[in-house]
């Protein structure tokens, strides 16, 4: 009886340091979406001031940051499962030279990469995305109810080697938010 105490005392410790252990701030994403004739077009931005404020912090003593935004759009069915019609990943990264003061702004998805020395571009960068193409409207069905699914994945630090971390990396710098958007292709 008394080890049955013991244990459960452990696991309740462990849980509790596993909450405090997630720094993870509420944070609330704006999303905006447009349908053009031929796209349909995705806007989003993290608004969170503490968040914000973080994220320029860890920037400035020299932590690398990247964002992984992946974009789900499924058909939303009544009496089925919701079916999936389209799926978007774009992963942002920066990585900041502490001696010459600039931010290197790599676009992994695209393999674009620019150097900015202001960090408030290195902030638009890794928090907006504007006008940003998700789908083509003639994939997508007349009078169709949709759901836009935004998952937000935010690592702090340069990507690990091993792929055991990689599987594992949640634990290290990692934070994932989420938000839903529902739309009509009319």
């Amino acid at each position: 009886m008394r080890r049955c105490n013991h244990g459960m005392i452990c696991m309740l410790a462990c849980f509790l340091f596993l909450l405090s252990f997630d720094w993870a701030m509420a944070a609330s994403v704006d999303l905006g979406l447009r349908l053009e004739p031929k796209l349909v077009k995705f806007q989003a931005s993290v608004v969170t001031d503490a968040q914000r404020q973080r994220l320029e912090q860890a920037l400035r003593e020299g932590s690398v940051i990247s964002m992984t935004w992946n974009i789900d759009i499924e058909s939303v069915r009544r009496y089925w499962l919701n079916k999936d019609t389209a799926s978007v990943s774009i992963t942002r990264r920066v990585a900041p030279d502490l001696v010459s003061r600039t931010w290197s702004l790599v676009d992994v998805s695209g393999g674009v990469e620019r150097r900015v020395s202001d960090i408030e571009a290195a902030m638009v960068f890794l928090t907006h995305l504007d006008e940003f193409p998700v789908i083509d409207r003639s994939l997508l069905e007349t009078d169709q109810r949709y759901r836009l699914l935004l998952s937000l994945e935010v690592r702090l630090g340069r990507p690990p080697d091993n792929w055991f971390v990689r599987w594992a990396g949640h634990w290290w710098g990692y934070e994932q938010i989420e938000a839903a958007l529902d739309f009509t292709n009319n």
